[in-house]
């Protein structure tokens, strides 16, 4: 899909950049990517480590499971135990499954030949 709009772009002198960051999930995964023409996109983050969400009413609070990951474009600020946030790179795809590490891989918009 990326490279069909770049390929539009170019054909037709667009000279602005695309800019995206594109989320699906399949029930078991959490797959994103982080992508734009000039390598100037907007930040995206995961979390690493267990975390507790607090609800908007006071003492609402929804914990975690220790394996669960958060995907969101800046870094929220929760009741932190071990909770980190990692930036995905610029020009990224990471995939996120409860249980293992987040992987991330370089992407190329160049279509496979």
């Amino acid at each position: 899909m990326v490279a069909r709009i770049e390929r539009a772009r170019a054909d037709h002198g667009v000279v602005e950049p695309f800019v995206g960051t594109f989320c699906a999930a399949d029930g078991d995964a959490l797959y994103a990517l982080r992508y734009s023409s000039d390598r100037s996109s907007r930040t995206l983050y995961h979390s690493t480590g267990h975390m507790r969400l607090s609800a908007a009413d006071p003492g609402a609070h929804i914990e975690l499971p220790a394996d669960g990951r958060i995907l969101v474009s800046e870094p929220l600020e929760l009741e932190y135990r071990d909770t980190h946030w990692t930036a995905v790179p610029e020009w990224s795809f990471v995939t996120l499954r409860a249980g293992t590490e987040p992987v991330v891989e370089e992407f190329d918009p160049t279509p496979a030949a």
